[in-house]
C-alpha cells in the first residue's frame, strides 16, 4: 500500500529528463524495493514524464497545453477522454502495487500556481488516501548556467529570437523563490527538499543516483542504475 509519494517538480534543465529516463529503466528493479515509478498512455503515446498527464489534468487550460496540442488532444471531448484515461491509469497502477512508495516527476508542474497544486494534492490523497505523506523534491541550478541553458534551448527547440529568449527568461528570475513559496503554501515548507544540480552530476550513478539517494541512500548501490539520457 502506496504511504509516501516523492513529487519530483525539475525545475527544467536540471536533468529532469535523465532522472525520468533513468528511472524508467530501472523501474523493475525499483518495483522489487517498493517503489512505484509509473507509466502513462494515451493512444499509441507513452509518457514517462509526469508533467504531461499531471500538467493537462490541473491546468486551466488544457487545450492550451503545448504537449496536447502536439498529439493532436485540443478538442473538449478529446481532453476529457485523456483526462479519463490518466486518472484511471494511475488509480490501476497504484491499487496493484504492493510497495509503499509513488514517485511522480514532472517539470512542468514547478510552473503551477497554489489553486493548481491544491487539485494536484487532492487528486493524489484520492488516488492514495487522505493522510498520505507528500515530500517535494526541488533541483536548483545556479542561475547563470540555468540562465543560459534556457535561453539556449528557447532559440533552438521553440525558434525564439535570442532577444525574446533573453527577456522571457529574465522576467523569471525570481523562479525559485516564487516556487518554493506556492508549494509550501499547499505541501509544508517542512515538505520540499531541495537537491544541488551541480552537486547531483558527480554522483557515481549519475542525477538519478543523487535523486534516489535523497529518497533512501541506500537505493543506488542496490540497483546501480544505468545513467539513460
Amino acid at each position: 500500500m502506496i504511504s509516501k509519494i516523492i513529487l519530483h517538480i525539475g525545475v527544467h534543465k536540471t536533468a529532469t529528463t535523465t532522472i525520468q529516463n533513468t528511472l524508467t529503466n530501472e523501474r523493475e528493479k525499483l518495483a522489487a524495493l517498493g517503489i512505484l515509478y509509473p507509466l502513462f498512455y494515451a493512444n499509441e503515446f507513452i509518457f514517462n514524464n509526469h508533467s504531461i498527464p499531471l500538467f493537462s489534468l490541473f491546468s486551466q487550460y488544457p487545450e492550451r497545453y503545448h504537449i496536447n496540442k502536439t498529439h493532436g488532444f485540443t478538442t473538449k471531448a478529446a481532453i476529457q477522454q485523456l483526462h479519463q484515461g490518466y486518472s484511471d491509469q494511475l488509480r490501476a497502477q497504484v491499487s496493484s502495487f504492493s510497495g509503499d512508495t509513488l514517485v511522480l516527476s514532472g517539470e512542468d508542474l514547478s510552473n503551477f500556481k497554489s489553486q493548481n497544486l491544491d487539485k494536484l494534492k487532492a487528486f493524489l490523497r484520492e488516488v492514495t488516501h487522505p493522510d498520505i505523506k507528500i515530500q517535494v523534491v526541488v533541483v536548483c541550478r545556479h542561475p547563470v548556467t540555468r540562465f543560459r541553458s534556457s535561453v539556449q534551448f528557447s532559440v533552438s527547440n521553440f525558434g525564439m529570437r535570442m532577444k525574446k529568449a533573453k527577456e522571457f527568461h529574465t522576467v523569471r528570475k525570481n523562479l525559485y523563490q516564487t516556487l518554493i513559496n506556492n508549494f509550501a503554501a499547499v505541501f509544508g515548507l517542512e515538505n520540499i527538499s531541495v537537491l544541488k544540480y551541480e552537486d547531483m552530476l558527480g554522483h557515481p550513478f549519475g542525477p538519478a543516483g543523487a535523486f534516489l539517494e535523497a529518497i533512501n541512500p541506500s537505493i543506488p548501490a542496490k540497483i546501480k542504475p544505468q545513467i539513460i539520457f
